[in-house]
């Protein structure tokens, strides 16, 4: 079975450990794009894993800066 490009909010929430309203609020400052099918909220992988490679540079970046003063 190949990859799944989507996964609901859900799923999402369970996989990163996230809660909804962290979600949603990354949702609302354009960090992480909803897709709406059917009727479904659905956010695809590829939006997911970049968002979760930009926390994960910006926290590195902040250690590093700390680390400096």
């Amino acid at each position: 079975m190949p990859d799944r490009i989507t996964y609901r909010v859900n799923e999402v929430l369970a996989m990163t450990g996230l809660s909804r309203s962290t979600l949603y609020r990354l949702v609302a400052r354009g960090e992480l794009p909803l897709v709406k099918v059917c009727g479904r909220t659905l956010i695809a992988r590829d939006d997911l894993e970049a968002m979760l490679r930009r926390m994960r540079h910006s926290r590195a970046t902040l250690r590093h800066s700390v680390s400096r003063t």
